[in-house]
């Protein structure tokens, strides 16, 4: 119930986000940065443009519905759910990442909870 529960607020969150998401402008909207070492100058900045948004949006519809049909998984259910929420938010930042080092290390990220899904 928690993983559904999270990914049920993480949808409502990315109707919201499609719902104030304005078509008329160009570039990314409702950016977002984390300064991570200001000494450097490296942060972590998300965004989300109109390609993203539909990925961001296939993501949020699609676990909550991944979360009720893991109903039938007996072994090691917890787990599962676990590895299934790495998995919905590594894919969130992969979709709003603004920055290409960021990308690579989520999207590289995601291969390691779909290797350990995919080999139970």
């Amino acid at each position: 119930m928690w993983g559904l529960s999270f990914s049920g607020l993480v949808l409502i969150f990315a109707i919201h986000l499609w719902a104030s998401f304005d078509n008329s402008l160009l570039g990314f909207q409702k950016i977002i940065n984390l300064p991570l070492l200001s000494e450097y100058n490296f942060s972590l900045m998300l965004g989300v443009d109109g390609f993203s948004l539909i990925f961001l949006l296939l993501t949020a519809f699609l676990f909550p519905i991944c979360f009720l049909a893991s109903s039938a998984v007996h072994y090691a259910p917890k787990q599962f759910i676990a590895y299934l929420l790495l998995l919905e938010i590594l894919l969130i930042l992969t979709f709003t990442c603004l920055d290409l080092f960021f990308f690579y290390v989520f999207f590289e990220s995601l291969l390691i909870p779909m290797f350990i899904i995919i080999g139970e």
